[in-house]
């Protein structure tokens, strides 16, 4: 793995990170270990990508990133829905129609809307993301 500042200190312990790199339960069955699985994750890909100043990335190049004595981590789909899903991240896609703010674009959007919703979506492991809180955070540094 290349230069990373801050490193998680689990990195090192390799029954932690086994536990870490595996398939997300359902939570119900143990909502104190999916909860703090799912926090160690979001935090460790938020500093991973603001320490080498990515404002975009897909679950296959962080699944390579995240690469660690031969093993890569099978649970990077359910962190990416979820910072989805609380608009952390934001497909590219939905991020440029963001960034239209004509009447015309606003309007096409409306039009279109009802067919996105019957359209077949891209699997999240397709997809690739803007990370909406580094893309903010950049913005604000340059004015």
């Amino acid at each position: 793995m290349e230069l990373w500042f801050r490193r998680p200190s689990e990195w090192e312990n390799d029954e932690r990170m086994d536990a870490l790199f595996c398939v997300f339960k359902q939570r119900d069955l143990n909502p104190l270990h999916y909860d703090a699985k799912m926090k160690f994750w979001i935090e460790t890909i938020l500093s991973y990508c603001e320490d080498h100043g990515l404002l975009q990335i897909d679950v296959p190049t962080m699944v390579s990133c995240f690469r660690r004595k031969g093993k890569t981590p099978k649970c990077l789909d359910r962190i990416f829905e979820e910072l989805n899903r609380q608009k952390r991240f934001m497909s590219s896609a939905d991020y440029s129609k963001s960034q239209q703010t004509s009447w015309m674009s606003w309007t096409l959007n409306k039009v279109a809307s009802p067919l996105n919703w019957m359209s077949a979506k891209t699997p999240i492991d397709q997809d690739v993301f803007i990370i909406k809180e580094l893309v903010d955070v950049r913005v604000l540094n340059n004015y």
